[in-house]
């Protein structure tokens, strides 16, 4: 999977075409000049401790982060992690020592709160953490493995309505905003056993990569 952005005076471009951390030759970063403020939104719930990645969908969600950081020169980045609720690690700062130190710590659940919401996290990002950015240049860089617990239980139009209450919440973010969003899908089709996770039944839970949301 491939993300990037570009807008004439930055570009990045991270290849994720391999999940093995040990073939760094697959993990491409080209930069060029110019400041903006990105957030990374970063996916906490306890799929993302699922180990069909190495070691598991977390640990490398991180590993990518890092390498973007490490491609950066000047600008802010900030960090939020959300599970059905979301938490500001790190707002905006040029400090990437103190941003590293913040993701290194962050663990599963690390809100204490189960679950995957979109809706909750994305309000806090669009409609307040950008707010202490006077960049016109911002960037929301999203690592999950897809589902949300909302979703999942509705069908029909309700359903429908609560996809497209997401996609009116990303277009008020662009147009109001111009906060560019960008995705970063972790997890193979297979998927894997999710450590400490049983179903109702007594079962272990197995999870895949969700792309289609």
């Amino acid at each position: 999977m491939t993300t990037g952005w570009n807008n004439n005076k930055k570009e990045i471009n991270l290849d994720l075409s391999k999940s093995n951390k040990n073939d760094e030759k697959n993990q491409k970063i080209k930069v060029k000049e110019a400041a903006r403020d990105i957030i990374f939104l970063l996916d906490v719930s306890g799929s993302m401790g699922a180990e069909d990645l190495t070691p598991n969908r977390l640990e490398k969600a991180k590993d990518y982060i890092n390498d973007m950081v490490d491609a950066l020169d000047g600008e802010h980045v900030g960090l939020v992690v959300f599970t059905s609720f979301p938490s500001v690690k790190c707002v905006l700062t040029l400090d990437y020592t103190y941003f590293k130190q913040v993701l290194k710590s962050v663990v599963i659940n690390d809100n204490d709160y189960m679950g995957t919401k979109f809706m909750p996290a994305l309000n806090e990002i669009i409609n307040t953490q950008f707010d202490y950015s006077e960049n016109k240049n911002k960037e929301l860089v999203i690592i999950t493995d897809g589902g949300d617990t909302d979703l999942e239980g509705l069908k029909g139009d309700s359903k429908i309505e609560f996809e497209n209450s997401i996609i009116d919440l990303v277009k008020k973010g662009f147009e109001e905003n111009k906060i560019r969003i960008h995705t970063i899908g972790l997890g193979t089709a297979a998927g894997s056993i999710v450590p400490g996770v049983k179903s109702d039944s007594g079962e272990y839970v197995k999870s895949s990569l969700n792309d289609s949301f």
